[in-house]
């Protein structure tokens, strides 16, 4: 009898499917020591359920099809391992807010703060390493070309004047 397969890595389907690469991802991720970020996945003991293990359709079956191409794999707690009750798909920029190690600003991620001010995440991360005050980081618009040099060495230091 030959064996019962799924489809998903058909020769037919061009690269695999994103639900299969994204399974196989995972198990690197947890079972293999030699991966180089092994230690943040198998090595401080995230699992992966044994239904999943060595079964694609098992893990397909309970995840389901990904959403849309923008949807990638995400655990909900990532003190956790993949199981069905802790794994979903998210979109990249939902999944990059439940990191560990993420820098909160109040209830909302730096990332979340700088998308919602207009600036980039590193353009915030780079002014407050400056010792740019939250408040004035958040709400002045970057300036192209000028590498944010107009921000005086006078305000840094408490004399409340801008130069431009």
């Amino acid at each position: 009898m030959p064996a019962r397969t799924h489809g998903h890595t058909s020769r037919s389907i061009p690269g695999r499917t994103p639900e299969y690469r994204a399974w196989c991802a995972m198990k690197t991720r947890c079972l293999n020591p030699n991966f180089k970020q092994w230690k943040d996945y198998g090595g401080r003991g995230i699992t992966i359920c044994k239904r999943w293990i060595n079964s694609f359709q098992n893990f397909y079956d309970d995840v389901g099809p990904r959403p849309s191409p923008k949807h990638m794999l995400d655990r909900k707690n990532n003190n956790r391992g993949y199981t069905p009750r802790n794994v979903r798909w998210v979109e990249k920029i939902e999944s990059s807010n439940n990191r560990r190690g993420r820098h909160m600003l109040g209830k909302l991620t730096m990332a979340e703060a700088a998308r919602k001010a207009g600036i980039t995440p590193h353009n915030l991360k780079h002014r407050l390493a400056r010792g740019w005050p939250l408040k004035l980081a958040l709400s002045v618009p970057v300036k192209v070309g000028n590498r944010l040099s107009w921000f005086s060495k006078e305000h840094k230091h408490g004399r409340r004047t801008i130069s431009r």
